[in-house]
């Protein structure tokens, strides 16, 4: 058992709790053409992609393997704000940006339901077992804790900027797709352990077996890789036909164990499903307890 009967719902953000890219706020104060935005993206990465190549193979690896399209953006952006296209964008706009990012239905007060929802529950009491949210993003941190559903979560991991007069500056820490996994574990073994440390289960804040990862595409299988050989619980979420046909092929690959819809309104199927793993989680915990006990 561990320490605390946590249980832990990890969330992807963009598409996953949001009807937009998040970075949309961004586009509307300053009437930007946001396409023309990822395009400048997309430009930059396959230029840094020409040149890598250009340096022939690494063993047996081509050396544009290590570029990520996910953390492109965050240089894109800064020249926006370096070349006035974006003045003035400093991290306290980002917080105020964030409020005007557009979710879906439910969002935030699923949150609260799903916590009402343990609570209630005196058995599961017994044995202080709750609900925590986190995020864990390539997107904009600053975005998401001025967001409305920032005084639900317990841990927000996303991309972090410095800034001067200006504007934000420099990219501190830039969070892959592949970089997410990471915190899975830092938000298992808890705020009070390293990293690199070695952490037996049973000492983790949060069980292994504890977390749900709720995302809506390819950019989470790492993600969904990691909570499955954890032991936890996979919800792939679709908004739209191809998301769909995306989510149901990694059904298919037993890489997720449900696909629903991004639609996080009481009584909704999303949120019966939540409630059901939840229920799971919870019984197990306290199966574990009593067993202990005798």
């Amino acid at each position: 058992m561990a320490k605390t009967n946590h249980i832990a719902i990890v969330f992807d953000f963009d598409l996953t709790l949001t009807k937009e890219i998040s970075e949309e706020p961004i586009f509307r104060f300053y009437h930007h053409n946001g396409e023309q935005f990822w395009q400048h993206v997309l430009d930059k990465h396959n230029k840094w992609k020409e040149e890598i190549q250009k340096r022939g193979k690494q063993g047996i690896f081509n050396t544009d393997s290590v570029l990520c399209e996910d953390t492109t953006y965050t240089h894109v952006l800064i020249d926006h704000v370096r070349n006035n296209e974006f003045p003035g964008l400093t991290l306290n706009r980002l917080r105020k940006l964030g409020k005007e990012i557009k979710f879906h239905k439910g969002v935030p007060g699923f949150m609260k339901e799903l916590k009402t929802f343990v609570k209630k529950n005196k058995e599961w009491q017994k044995y202080n077992i709750d609900v925590e949210f986190y995020v864990v993003s390539a997107g904009i941190q600053e975005m998401i804790r001025g967001s409305v559903i920032s005084p639900y979560l317990s841990g927000i991991f996303a991309t972090q900027f410095s800034e001067d007069e200006k504007g934000i500056k420099e990219a501190i820490h830039v969070i892959s797709h592949t970089q997410k996994t990471r915190f899975l574990h830092m938000i298992s073994k808890g705020p009070d352990k390293g990293l690199n440390e070695h952490v037996p289960n049973k000492e983790r804040r949060i069980d292994k077996r504890n977390f749900i990862y709720v995302g809506d595409g390819a950019t989470d299988i790492p993600c969904f890789s990691n909570i499955k050989d954890m032991g936890g619980v996979n919800l792939g979420v679709y908004y739209d036909k191809k998301s769909l046909e995306a989510m149901n092929e990694l059904l298919r690959q037993k890489r997720i164990h449900a696909v629903y819809p991004a639609d996080y309104s009481k009584n909704s199927s999303t949120i019966k499903y939540l409630k059901k793993v939840i229920a799971q989680i919870a019984y197990r915990v306290v199966i574990e307890n009593e067993s202990r006990v005798k």
